[in-house]
C-alpha cells in the first residue's frame, strides 16, 4: 500500500542513512514537475518535511525524495497526496 499524506500537512518520516548532522533536502515530484520542500527539521535518521497546500480535486500520485547535503538520494518512495 502507498502512504498518503494530507495535502499541506507537516510530516515526520524516518530514513536510513549515514551518520550525518549535516541538513540535506527533500522533492516532491508531481507530474515530472520537481517540487522542494520545506525542511523543518532533520536528525541523522528522521525528517520532517511540510507539504505544499496544492490545488486538488482528486488524490494525486506524486515520488518523494530524500537525500544529503550532497544531493545523494537516502530514500525515494512513492506517495498519494490526499484531500485534507
Amino acid at each position: 500500500m502507498v502512504p498518503q499524506v494530507r495535502n499541506g500537512d507537516t510530516v515526520t518520516m524516518m530514513f536510513e542513512a549515514p551518520q550525518q548532522a549535516e541538513p540535506g533536502k527533500a522533492v516532491l515530484l508531481i507530474n515530472e514537475q520537481p517540487m522542494e520542500l520545506q525542511i523543518v527539521d532533520w536528525q541523522a535518521n528522521m525528517v520532517t518535511i511540510k507539504f505544499p497546500s496544492l490545488l486538488l480535486n482528486q488524490p494525486m500520485p506524486a515520488a518523494l525524495f530524500i537525500g544529503d547535503a550532497q544531493g545523494n538520494v537516502i530514500q525515494a518512495m512513492e506517495i498519494l497526496i490526499v484531500l485534507q
